[in-house]
């Protein structure tokens, strides 16, 4: 009896926070290494939980609104993400994964399996210390199984961006 053994598709995952601080740059770092490795693109943001009420202080109407809300910040976020990336004409295969929870837990989840982890830095730009890094790219560099690209706070984006649709 012969076994075949699903083969995966090469995956880069970008971790984006939708701060608006450099998130074009990431993602076309992300698109350029998808394209010329033929690799799929994984676009994970992590939504931070809000605090909640422990069960018994909470009725059902309030968790139901809670969870309603919840969606809906997710779709929000996803429609972002997507025209964010139909602008900057992605070519490859872009999947996008919207969590709540811990940036660094989740995109390490996502990329289990990755080739690469594209992420920002938040430094402050100071010249004097490249290597000071936010806690969630941190987290990941220490962490990941596969190679990390850090794309440094206020770095401009080499792709041009598809015109804007009429």
């Amino acid at each position: 009896m012969t076994h075949v053994a699903a083969q995966r598709t090469a995956q880069v995952v970008v971790g984006v926070d939708r701060t608006g601080t450099h998130d074009n740059a990431v993602l076309t770092a992300s698109l350029e290494h998808a394209r010329r490795s033929g690799a799929d693109l994984r676009v994970v943001h992590a939504i931070t939980a809000d605090v909640e009420l422990p069960d018994a202080q909470v009725g059902s109407t309030t968790r139901r609104r809670q969870l309603a809300a919840r969606h809906h910040l997710a779709q929000v976020a996803a429609a972002d993400l997507r025209r964010q990336v139909h602008q900057l004409d992605a070519s490859a295969a872009v999947h996008y994964d919207i969590q709540y929870g811990d940036p660094a837990t989740i995109i390490l989840a996502a990329a289990q399996h990755a080739e690469l982890i594209v992420l920002g830095t938040h430094s402050d730009g100071n010249r004097c210390s490249p290597l000071l890094l936010g806690t969630v790219s941190q987290d990941i560099a220490v962490h990941a199984t596969c190679p990390v690209l850090l794309i440094p706070a206020g770095h401009q984006s080499q792709l041009t961006q598809r015109p804007a649709e009429k």
